[in-house]
């Protein structure tokens, strides 16, 4: 959250370029996956219809511009902050996955395989950094 402190008397400034890196550890405290930048709920989804079946179902395209986007963001001074996507989890599947604006060029409701986080006891660090906050 990027709000001003005490009163409006200190100003907080937009943080731009905001972006955060998820670190994925096992229970041994040793990297399982490390360094992975996660996907902003503020941005829009990278989809845009190129054409409507007759049975009405859309037919989308990815917008290489807004997935290369959706990983970062600026935050401006309010008071309810930014969310940001993590995880991803499908019924079908028992494996959780990373979730980052990549995912979406995944064919496979935004799984990429290499983000598959294993079963287990793990830690999740979030690291969220900007440019002039």
């Amino acid at each position: 959250m990027n709000r001003p402190i005490f009163r409006n008397w200190i100003q907080r400034n937009t943080a731009t370029n905001c972006a955060t890196r998820v670190t994925i550890l096992d229970a041994n405290s040793n990297v399982v996956l490390r360094d992975t930048s996660t996907e902003w709920v503020a941005r829009p989804e990278p989809f845009r219809v190129v054409s409507i079946l007759p049975e009405g179902r859309p037919i989308l395209a990815i917008d290489d511009y807004l997935v290369s986007q959706a990983d970062r963001l600026d935050v401006y001074a309010n008071r309810f902050g930014e969310s940001f996507a993590v995880v991803v989890k499908v019924d079908e599947d028992p494996n959780c996955y990373l979730f980052r604006g990549e995912s979406y060029r995944s064919g496979d409701l935004w799984r990429l395989p290499q983000y598959r986080i294993p079963e287990g006891d793990l830690t999740l660090e979030v690291y969220l950094k900007a440019d002039n906050a």
